[in-house]
């Protein structure tokens, strides 16, 4: 996904951030007050969700094998695929996260059903197979097809980016300018009453 909108959208927001809480603390003597509490602890609670999804997706093997599975087809078929068989997709159950973490396409299992015998023909992560005197390896098409689907994910994560840029701008902006038009207007009330109590003391 597009990073420019993210910091872009950051770096604008915690700008107006910055900004309310500053007015709100010189409205209220260095108390915050209750909403903005609630918005500071919203943005922290982000801020560590974010950043532990992105810690966990980065170390765990069993999350980017799981990722992958998800952008993966199920299915792909015989004439796809260039054999007499559909080719399906599965998690393997022999796959040790442990000694094989840096084989990732072992974690996955490809089969079919062979129709002159009935039986179910499984092909182990990146092994090769004689299907129909054609010989291939399934995990090289699925992870093509996964990486066209995590393409188009970006495409269109990156257009929603831009869009959720803008309505955070927007509704940051929005609160900015109510904190400091209730300011002003705080202000605006303080000098009436300053002129108020002159007139009436004259």
């Amino acid at each position: 996904m597009n990073s420019v909108p993210f910091f872009l959208t950051c770096f604008i927001c915690f700008g107006i951030i910055f900004s309310v809480i500053k007015m709100e603390n010189e409205k209220t003597k260095n108390k915050l007050s209750k909403k903005m509490k609630v918005l500071i602890t919203f943005i922290v609670i982000i801020a560590v969700v974010s950043g532990s999804a992105i810690f966990v997706s980065l170390n765990e093997t069993r999350v980017y094998n799981y990722g992958l599975y998800l952008l993966m087809p199920k299915t792909i078929t015989a004439e796809e695929m260039g054999t007499d068989y559909d080719i399906s997709v599965r998690f393997n159950d022999d796959y040790d996260y442990k000694t094989q973490e840096t084989l990732p396409f072992e974690a996955f299992e490809y089969y079919y059903t062979d129709t002159s015998t009935g039986e179910e023909v499984v092909i182990k992560g990146t092994d090769q197979s004689e299907i129909a005197g054609v010989e291939i390896a399934p995990y090289v098409m699925f992870v093509i097809k996964a990486k066209m689907n995590l393409d188009t994910l970006k495409s269109v994560l990156a257009k929603a980016a831009w869009v959720a840029a803008a309505v955070i701008v927007v509704a940051a902006i929005v609160l900015w300018y109510k904190v400091w038009s209730k300011h002003e207007d705080a202000e605006k009330e303080k000098i009436n009453n300053k002129k108020n109590h002159k007139k009436k003391k004259s």
